[in-house]
């Protein structure tokens, strides 16, 4: 025997779902121990072994590409990392919704110039949360501190101005 289902029972279940999806409680997710610490840095010594490489000439145009280090190459970048953190956008009426947060693949934080932006790629490089509580690590989201990364480059392939990545070995805070 099928059983019907009044419409205003099916719309009032949806809704409940919803309503309990995005407002109950506004899960505060318990963030890894080292989110926001720089966790597995380097002693500032430890980074010096590579040459450093201007940030802006990994972006030079095709006329200026020789000044460009080549792909393969292990060198240093200093600067500030950004957190590439990205939420999806499930609307609420609440000041945060759950939605779920994390990084654009490969790439949790950058180094930014007006040229382009330098992709820190490394295993232990991560963002995540949700919209309510987000975290970054080793970096929080806000880092103020320049570091010193070590690592070997890599391009993408078409793409102009080509992008970059450097996949960090190792990094160390500057004093």
């Amino acid at each position: 025997m099928n059983a019907t289902r009044s419409p205003s029972l099916v719309l009032a279940a949806v809704a409940a779902v919803l309503l309990t999806s995005c407002h109950a409680g506004h899960n505060k997710a318990v963030p890894p121990a080292n989110a926001g610490e720089a966790a597995g840095a380097a002693a500032s010594g430890a980074c010096q072994d590579a040459p450093t490489v201007e940030l802006p000439s990994l972006f030079a145009s095709p006329a200026d590409a020789a000044s460009r280090p080549e792909a393969g190459a292990v060198v240093a970048m200093e600067g500030t990392p950004l957190a590439g953190l990205v939420c999806t956008l499930m609307a609420c009426d609440a000041k945060c919704c759950n939605n779920a947060c994390g990084s654009t693949e490969g790439c949790p934080f950058t180094l930014a110039t007006e040229q382009g932006n330098l992709c820190l790629s490394h295993q232990d490089f991560a963002c995540g949360g949700t919209d309510c509580s987000p975290w970054c690590r080793p970096f929080n989201l806000s880092e103020k501190r320049r570091y010193r990364f070590v690592g070997t480059l890599s391009y993408q392939a078409g793409q102009e101005p080509p992008g970059a990545t450097l996949h960090v070995q190792k990094f160390c805070p500057i004093d």
